[in-house]
C-alpha cells in the first residue's frame, strides 16, 4: 500500500515513485494503485495493561495529499482504488468524484478491522452496514453498486 501514511511518512512523491516507474512499461502496468482515503490516530493500546503503547502515531493523509494522490496515479494512466476505512473516507471519496479528481465507476473496498482501537469499523455484518449506509446512491461502485446496499 504506497500510499500508506502512517509510521513513515515519506513526501507524497516519493509514495507514488514507484506507480509511475512500473506505469511507464506496459509489462509492470499496473491495473489499480490504491489510495487511503483517511487520516487517523493509529496508537496501540494494550488491553491487559490499561495503557496506550504509543501515543503520537498518526496515519496522515491530508487532502492536499490525497488530490496529489489521484492526480498522479490518474496521469499515470492507473486506475486509482480507494481503500474505505470510515465513513469520513466515504464522504471524502464522493467530494473528489464530484470535484472530478476520482473517476466513475469508483473502485475501492470497505476495510473492516480487529485488534485496534483505529480507522476501520468492526469487522462485523454490522460493522459493514454501517459504512454502506453512508455510500451515496450518486456514486458509482463499479458494476456491484447493488450488493453493496
Amino acid at each position: 500500500m504506497p500510499t500508506l501514511g502512517a509510521w513513515t511518512l515519506p513526501s507524497p512523491a516519493a509514495r507514488m515513485n514507484h506507480i509511475i516507474e512500473m506505469a511507464r512499461d506496459a509489462a509492470t502496468l499496473p491495473d489499480f494503485a490504491p489510495i487511503d482515503m483517511t487520516t487517523s490516530n493509529v496508537d496501540f493500546y494494550d488491553a491487559h495493561t490499561r495503557r496506550f503503547v504509543t501515543e503520537d502515531v498518526v496515519y496522515m493523509n491530508p487532502t492536499r495529499t490525497l488530490r496529489y494522490f489521484a492526480e498522479t496515479i490518474r496521469a499515470s494512466g492507473v486506475h486509482p482504488y480507494v481503500a474505505l476505512w470510515n465513513v469520513s473516507s466515504i464522504r471524502v471519496s464522493a467530494a473528489f468524484v464530484e470535484a472530478g479528481l476520482l473517476p466513475q465507476p469508483l473502485y475501492g473496498g470497505i476495510v473492516l478491522s480487529e485488534g485496534g482501537l483505529f480507522a476501520g469499523n468492526p469487522g462485523t455484518v454490522r460493522g459493514l452496514e454501517a459504512m454502506a449506509d453512508f455510500i451515496p446512491a450518486t456514486l458509482q461502485l463499479g458494476n456491484r453498486r447493488q450488493e453493496v446496499r
